[in-house]
């Protein structure tokens, strides 16, 4: 993963997290966790070599696995 997408991932997550924090009820507020959660999960995924990443799809749910 280039240096400019980890940016971009790390400010999503960023984002994600101040939104959950300012959401109006907590079914919105858990929608910005999940996706907050997504992110994170992507990362470090694309962080691993090749070699190691878990091509299963990303689910809000998923225990990623190292």
């Amino acid at each position: 993963m280039s240096s400019e997408d980890f940016s971009y991932y790390s400010k999503r997550i960023a984002d994600e997290q101040a939104r959950a924090a300012e959401a109006p009820t907590a079914e919105i507020a858990a929608v910005h966790e999940k996706l907050a959660h997504l992110y994170r999960s992507l990362t470090e995924r694309l962080e691993r070599s090749p070699s190691d990443q878990d091509l299963a799809p990303l689910t809000p749910d998923a225990q990623q696995t190292r």
